[in-house]
């Protein structure tokens, strides 16, 4: 049963990325601004504009970082390594992030560039960056001198 998660979450993840790939950027504010109780009429950039846009580049690098951890949380539990899953995981997720730059580019109000790719790959390698320092300092923790007597007889 955890390998079929290990499958579905990610590939779930994946055909989430696709789908909001599939809307113009129009399309998703619309969509988000329906769902508050008011209307933003947007025709100057004000702040939340402003900060809404940041949001959506941000995107980038958060969407594929998280790609990235579950691909390799995924092949960690089908048994590989640290050392063996982040080069897969990285290879999956930056493939995907060239796939996904392609379809906007035949999606009506979508576009693609290199810097969209850079942050996409930027989004891999800061959460690659982030588990190899945490598995770094996991390793360096060693257990207090008073948890390693106990169980020790005199």
């Amino acid at each position: 049963m955890l390998k079929v998660l290990a499958i579905l979450i990610p590939a779930l993840y994946i055909s989430a990325i696709w789908f909001q790939s599939s809307y113009s950027i129009d399309e998703i504010i619309s969509f988000l601004t329906s769902r508050i109780d008011r209307v933003v009429l947007i025709e100057e950039p004000t702040l939340p504009v402003i900060l809404l846009g940041t949001l959506f580049e941000l995107l980038h690098l958060i969407e594929f970082g998280i790609l990235f951890f579950l691909m390799t949380l995924s092949l960690q539990l089908f048994g590989l390594s640290w050392k063996r899953a982040f080069p897969i995981a990285i290879l999956t997720a930056a493939g995907y992030s060239v796939i996904d730059e392609w379809h906007q580019l035949h999606v009506p109000g979508r576009s693609a560039s290199w810097v969209d790719l850079v942050k996409d790959w930027a989004g891999i390698v800061l959460v690659w960056y982030l588990m190899k320092r945490y598995d770094r300092n996991k390793k360096k923790r060693r257990r207090p001198e008073w948890s390693r007597k106990i169980g020790r007889r005199a």
